[in-house]
Formats: C-alpha cells, structure tokens, sequence
C-alpha cells in the first residue's frame, strides 16, 4: 500500500483530496459503475487492482474529474492522466467496502 500513501501525499500537494472529500460521492458511485460493469463482463467479483485502469479512463471524461482539474491553474493536460491514475487507485482502496457491496455508505 505504499502506491497509495505516495498517491495521498502528492493528491494532498495538489488538493485533490480537499476536492475528493466534496466530491466523494460523485466518485463512489462512478467506482460503483465501474465494478458492476466488470462484474457482468467477467463474471467474478473484481478487485480494486482490477478496475483502477477502467476507473482511470472513465475519471478522465467525467465532469467531475474535469471540474476538479479545471481550478489547478498549473496542471498541465499532458500529466491529468496520473493523476487520474493516482486518484482511481485513491478512491478504490479507501472505498471499496462500499464500492463492491460488501457495506454501505
């Protein structure tokens, strides 16, 4: 898990975590989708490894993640990727007891 506290610490630098906080249920039930989509497709429960790369992808064409990183003025497009990257896994192991159906919010 040292991915993720690397993730935290650089997630934190840029304040995505201020911005996962206010958006956390926006970004639950996008990881939600997600899970259940790969669930059907592949007929076993994924784990949270298994759908960071989906997650990802989608995070980078949604509203919410545009939003947030359309207020960091010194982003550069070229590194939203990674940080979509940093922030899938980010919200995926924090929440995945909610995401997979194991509890609830």
């Amino acid at each position: 898990m040292n991915h993720l506290s690397n993730d935290e610490n650089t997630l934190r630098k840029w304040s995505f975590i201020t911005d996962y906080t206010k958006h956390q249920v926006q970004l639950v039930e996008l990881a939600q989708d997600i899970y259940k989509a790969l669930s059907q497709t592949l007929h076993v429960q994924p784990g949270p490894a298994d759908c960071v790369r989906i997650y990802e992808i989608a995070l980078l064409t949604s509203t919410v993640f545009q939003g947030m990183v359309t207020k960091k003025l010194f982003l550069k497009p070229s590194v939203q990727p990674t940080f979509a990257h940093m922030l899938a896994r980010y919200v995926l192991y924090k929440n995945w007891s909610v995401i997979s159906g194991s509890s609830t919010p």
